[in-house]
């Protein structure tokens, strides 16, 4: 602060009062910003400790939203990894058990006059059936009867679908009889089979064998199956017999002369006219 002395008769003219007044109040202005500055600095200083401390939280959110997420995932790899192998055993046990149940077959001597599904409401893919609806041509077979096409074709969606279709739908007769399940059957049997369990009018078309000269491996026990023309005349469908079987191999499709027989069937009727949805008579369930 300045100090003033007055010399002289002890009263200060206006002029320097003024000026005395200005300094004075010029000082007060200097302390003033001067704590304003300190304040500011202070204020300035806390603004930056908190906006720190708020990164570090943020920072440290992050990290444990990070080992959450990594933790996260490597939980659900393990449960996709434990599901996987889950499926893979139960697609093995159940190759297993259709193995098993095959071989069971083949060596029973009563012959299996009906098969079931248990439970027999199960239900099917619905992309499946929708594809099912949308096909040109379905193709049931060849395979096992009981074991294999009857039950895919016992589950209530999938028949309807068949039945509801406006594509071709073909029947692909074995070749051969197969030993404990079809072991003296013909051709008009394998459709009688497949009428009592799933009613008439669900093919269009059954397509046979008529080449009955393949050769016959060593030890088979099954045979040709005998296409029974007069049995197939009265039935519902339009009967289709060319040269299907594997040369080399009795008991075989040959791959490549039954697409060529199903490409034939699609082209020739068969392709042009028109197919309205359709409806299917079943048979009545019984007891056995």
């Amino acid at each position: 602060m300045i100090a003033i002395k007055i010399v002289g008769g002890g009263k200060m003219s206006p002029n320097l009062r003024e000026e005395v007044d200005g300094i004075t109040d010029f000082e007060k202005a200097v302390a003033k910003a001067e704590e304003l500055s300190r304040a500011a600095r202070e204020a300035a200083g806390k603004s930056t400790k908190s906006t720190i401390e708020a990164a570090r939280r943020a920072e440290q959110a992050g990290l444990q939203a990070k080992r959450a997420a990594e933790d996260a995932a490597r939980t659900a790899r393990e449960a996709i990894a434990r599901a996987e192998r889950i499926s893979r055993e139960a697609k093995e046990a159940a190759e297993l058990a259709m193995k098993a149940a095959a071989e069971a077959i083949s060596r029973s001597e009563e012959p299996i006059t009906r098969v079931a599904i248990d439970p027999a409401d199960v239900l099917a893919n619905p992309e499946a059936l929708e594809r099912i609806l949308e096909a040109d041509l379905i193709v049931v077979g060849p395979g096992s009867l009981f074991s294999s096409v009857l039950p895919n074709l016992l589950i209530n969606d999938i028949r309807d679908a068949i039945a509801a279709a406006s594509g071709i739908r073909v029947y692909v007769c074995n070749v051969a009889t197969q030993p404990g399940e079809t072991g003296s059957f013909s051709a008009s049997q394998h459709l009688e089979a497949l009428a009592d369990h799933v009613g008439e009018g669900l093919f269009d078309f059954a397509l046979l064998n008529d080449n009955r000269e393949a050769r016959r491996p060593e030890g088979w026990l099954g045979q040709p199956v005998l296409v029974d023309v007069r049995r197939l005349e009265g039935m519902p469908v339009t009967i289709v017999e060319e040269d299907l079987v594997d040369p080399i191999n009795a008991h075989r499709h040959d791959p490549a002369k039954l697409a060529a027989a199903l490409i034939r069937i699609q082209q020739e009727d068969r392709a042009e006219r028109f197919r309205p949805r359709r409806s299917v008579r079943r048979p009545t369930a019984s007891a056995g």
